[in-house]
């Protein structure tokens, strides 16, 4: 088996950072403690739209990050509003998808987290959460399943034995500490057969070597 190879770095976005944040890394968890008077700006911005569903924030807040690289979360203050991590007045004014549309409106009241309050603290851990997601989606070396945005695998396999290659993965979440956020960082490997679905079952093929590109494979994850 090859030597481990250092996976590639992923550039976060700039918009959500904590002045003189102070870090120390304890196993794979990397605490984020601000000072008192650390702040991250965040501005309200208010949804309109006939769609009355009740995740239709967090489908606007999804919409944002894939298509314009904004990080949002749902205001736990007020149903109708999400949080937007930028101090400039936020000028988005459309959102859309499959059976819904919604109109954006900045409300003109920026908001100032700190992480000496637990509401504000839960709001940027999960603000620090996709801005992680938004940084990988970015990379051209990584790739995920549809089933979750904490989990990414590298494009090339680590090793090759028999059939079975064995992709190194990188996965994330941010943890709510007493005063501070933690935000854990695990690696592993997708197990993932060469050969596609359709060697697999095609009666006239001898070898199961060879997959097509852009075909199914069967694979498993693994710590």
């Amino acid at each position: 088996m090859r030597a481990r190879r250092r996976l590639p770095s992923v550039q976060v976005p700039s918009g959500l950072s904590i002045r003189n944040e102070q870090c120390e890394l304890e196993t794979n968890l990397r605490l984020v403690a601000g000072l008192t008077d650390d702040v991250i700006i965040c501005r309200t911005v208010r949804i309109r739209s006939a769609d009355r569903h009740a995740d239709l924030r967090q489908k606007v807040c999804s919409v944002l990050r894939r298509r314009d690289g904004v990080l949002a979360v749902p205001s736990p203050f007020r149903g109708s509003d999400v949080l937007v991590a930028q101090g400039d007045r936020f000028q988005i004014e459309k959102a859309s998808g499959r059976g819904w549309h919604a109109d954006l409106c900045d409300t003109g009241s920026p908001l100032k987290l700190g992480l000496d309050d637990s509401r504000h603290r839960a709001i940027v851990a999960e603000l620090l959460q996709k801005s992680l997601v938004v940084g990988f989606e970015r990379s051209l070396d990584y790739w995920r399943l549809s089933s979750s945005t904490r989990y990414w695998y590298e494009h090339s396999p680590e090793d090759t034995i028999d059939g079975i290659e064995m992709i190194p993965r990188v996965s994330f979440a941010t943890v709510l500490a007493a005063d501070s956020i933690g935000i854990a960082v695990d690696f592993g490997h997708l197990f993932r057969t060469e050969a596609t679905l359709a060697d697999f079952f095609d009666p006239s093929s001898n070898s199961r070597a060879g997959a097509s590109e852009g075909a199914s494979s069967i694979a498993f994850d693994h710590a």
